[in-house]
């Protein structure tokens, strides 16, 4: 019972949370302009977008997958993607109680014999490394703009830190998954970099081709804002992220404001796919 009402009591501070950080982003922009920005899209530009971030999904549950098999959770590759787009589906629209993540190992549990310690494990470092790989990318890019960090040649030396810190991590706590470091890796990295480009073609969809670069980084950075549980689905930490950066790199609010909303309203269109799953429930047998 406590448990419920504690669920229940972060669930509302989440929505709290994210009122707020909307309600202060709405009142330093335009609101009807950022609108009227979004409606005008380049329909071709926002399609390839969709189908970058829906790729970069299939390549995170591919991720997931093999980090399964690591673990003796072998669901194959198709019940493994349905699984992951209900994770995205529930995250994102069922923001309470166990969560995407939480029903997934719910379901490993009940069907494939999974004890709740290992399938917690597997989706643990299956999220570190996603964050890792985002972090990585974020050294890379913010020496190339003074005005977010001045002192360019430390930022390569916390790449190095943040792969051997990972390292260190998975040999002291998840030993089992080593052997498959540099693969999850690589598969992180590429779906950062897909939705990368996707924030590219979010941009060239709403007909802004100016300082794409610092765009892109807020990107990244607001992307790591959004991971911690503060808000519904990221929504108003993004926004909060991006407006606070384009003050600070004197870029335009509204557009700043535009790219983040249009990409939340991508990851819900593609993450609604999962409703499927919830009508047709998924057979890991």
């Amino acid at each position: 019972m406590k448990k419920k009402y504690w669920n229940l009591l972060k669930t509302l501070g989440k929505f709290l949370v994210t009122g707020i950080a909307l309600y202060w982003v709405f009142t330093k922009i335009n609101f009807i302009e950022v609108i009227g920005i979004i409606g005008k899209a380049r329909v071709f530009d926002m399609t390839v977008a969709i189908g970058l971030f829906a790729l970069s999904k299939v390549i995170a549950s591919m991720r997931l997958n093999l980090i399964f098999k690591e673990t003796n959770i072998d669901i194959g590759f198709q019940p493994n993607l349905k699984l992951y787009w209900l994770g995205m589906f529930y995250n994102l629209f069922l923001p309470g109680g166990i969560g995407g993540d939480g029903y997934k190992i719910y379901l490993l549990n009940k069907n494939k014999g999974a004890t709740v310690k290992s399938a917690f494990g597997a989706v643990f470092v299956d999220r570190l490394v996603g964050v890792l790989a985002l972090t990585v990318l974020v050294t890379f890019i913010v020496p190339f703009i003074e005005q977010i960090f001045p002192y360019q040649k430390f930022t390569f030396l916390l790449t190095f830190l943040l792969l051997v810190g990972f390292y260190v991590f998975l040999r002291l706590f998840y030993k089992l998954y080593l052997g498959i470091y540099p693969t999850i890796f690589v598969y992180s990295l590429g779906v950062q970099m897909l939705q990368l480009i996707c924030a590219y073609f979010i941009l060239s969809a709403l007909g802004y081709q100016d300082e794409v670069f610092k765009y892109l980084t807020l990107f990244l950075i607001s992307s790591i804002v959004a991971i911690l549980p503060l808000t519904i689905g990221g929504v108003g930490a993004r926004e909060f992220t991006f407006l606070i950066g384009a003050n600070y790199l004197a870029l335009d609010p509204e557009i700043s404001v535009a790219l983040s909303l249009s990409f939340y309203l991508i990851t819900a269109l593609v993450s609604l796919v999962g409703i499927i799953w919830v009508i047709k429930p998924i057979k890991l047998d």
